[in-house]
């Protein structure tokens, strides 16, 4: 794949002029420490036939903050998903990503990203944030993980395809509610993913994508779907990306305990902070074991004729061990998951 070349256009050249399923992601995630206290940002760009939606917060002293303004209209716990006004601009060096909202008047919420692989700047504006954040993938290009699945297909040969880093360093400087958040002393960790897919959803499917950062400047990371209860061997992909190397994992799982499910399912949500999610795997002698401890969520919904589907995004901490090539590695960290099912996506 030629990375550099497709992470400045959009992928709507698909089946039938991409009627019949294109998709495409851009995600950003950042962890951070502001003297000693983390802060977790998330922005993410979900884009269809249909049009583009936004949605993004920071999480930091056990507060939220709403990056594009995102209205809980139905008081249910998730935030609507909005079609608001958003742009892209490829370059030839690149592209430019912004977008304005603006959920109650006088309450403008607007951002702008300007992604000139490998480097990416974010500069973002609410009425309670004003942040810049810088983001390089460094490494280039042996710390990039991609993957093209369905080749084999002939109608199509990129039917769905997706690239992300394991080594991203990031700074932050602005303010969040009036309070100096610029990050200095220690070193602070990026996400930067780039996923497309020319074809529809039309039966219940889900995903769950899972990355921690871990404090020895590792990246821990894992993705799985299923459709109709049967996992999607093609999307398979979980790594440990280590001093320069993927560490790749051929079995791997990911567990929810019966009580964050409940609590999911009833609307109970206090009782989401705390609970844990364990994922483990193997590939010949190296393993991995790994415990996230949930500090935050926040959820999302998509719900029209053209697509039905629910986002779940948690922050966590994590704990375990790795064994890579008769080493224990520590897997303390932080990172971020995102779960979301679907009863259809169709355009």
């Amino acid at each position: 794949m030629d990375v550099r070349y497709e992470d400045k256009k959009l992928h709507d050249d698909g089946i039938f002029d991409s009627l019949m399923g294109y998709k495409e992601w851009f995600h950003f995630l950042g962890t951070f420490f502001v003297d000693e206290t983390p802060l977790s940002f998330m922005l993410g760009f979900p884009r269809s036939y249909t049009g583009m939606g936004a949605f993004g917060w920071i999480a930091f002293q056990k507060k939220q903050y709403s990056l594009v303004g995102n209205p809980d209209q139905d008081k249910d716990g998730f935030f609507d998903l909005q079609r608001i006004p958003v742009k892209f601009r490829s370059m030839k060096s690149g592209y430019e990503l912004w977008y304005v909202a603006e959920p109650q008047p006088r309450r403008i919420y607007h951002g702008m990203i300007t992604g000139e692989y490998p480097h990416y700047a974010l500069e973002i504006e609410t009425p309670l944030v004003d942040i810049e954040i810088d983001m390089k993938i460094e490494l280039d290009p042996c710390s990039i993980a991609s993957k093209e699945v369905f080749q084999w297909m002939p109608c199509n040969k990129r039917i769905a395809s997706w690239f992300h880093s394991g080594d991203v360093t990031a700074s932050l400087k602005g303010t969040i509610g009036g309070e100096d958040v610029t990050t200095r002393k220690r070193k602070n960790r990026g996400w930067y993913e780039r996923m497309w897919s020319k074809i529809s959803v039309c039966w219940p499917s889900k995903w769950l994508w899972f990355m921690s950062h871990l404090s020895t400047g590792a990246v821990l990371d894992l993705y799985i779907a299923t459709t109709g209860g049967i996992r999607v061997r093609p999307f398979n992909e979980c790594w440990l990306y280590m001093n320069g190397t993927f560490h790749p994992f051929r079995e791997y799982t990911a567990a929810f305990p019966d009580t964050l499910e409940a609590a999911i399912r009833d609307k109970k949500y206090r009782n989401i902070l705390g609970e844990k999610i364990h994922c483990t795997g193997h590939d010949g002698d190296n393993s991995f074991d790994i415990t996230a401890e949930i500090t935050d969520f926040r959820q999302y919904e998509y719900n029209d004729y053209s697509a039905r589907v629910k986002y779940t995004n948690f922050f966590f901490e994590t704990t375990g061990t790795a064994v890579i090539d008769g080493t224990h590695v520590d897997l303390e960290g932080r990172g971020a998951a995102e779960r979301a099912p679907m009863l259809y996506w169709w355009i």
